[in-house]
């Protein structure tokens, strides 16, 4: 598959946006899609850095306890 795949966050529904983007979809189109998988990749990050100090905090716990 060639292009971008977006996913729109309030729909169940993928847009594939082929060849360049101006002559594909209108220009502010687009922009809203970049804007969308740009949060979407912000989210993603921000859900795994939670995630992982959870992981963390619950492994320090654990140890804690095991120690004592």
């Amino acid at each position: 598959m060639s292009g971008w795949r977006f996913l729109h966050p309030w729909r169940d529904m993928a847009i594939d946006i082929k060849g360049t983007s101006h002559r594909t979809m209108p220009q502010h189109l687009t922009d809203d899609l970049r804007m969308y998988a740009t949060l979407e990749h912000q989210l993603s990050v921000t859900m795994t850095q939670i995630m992982k100090s959870d992981i963390q905090a619950s492994f320090l716990n654990y140890s804690t306890k095991i120690m004592r």
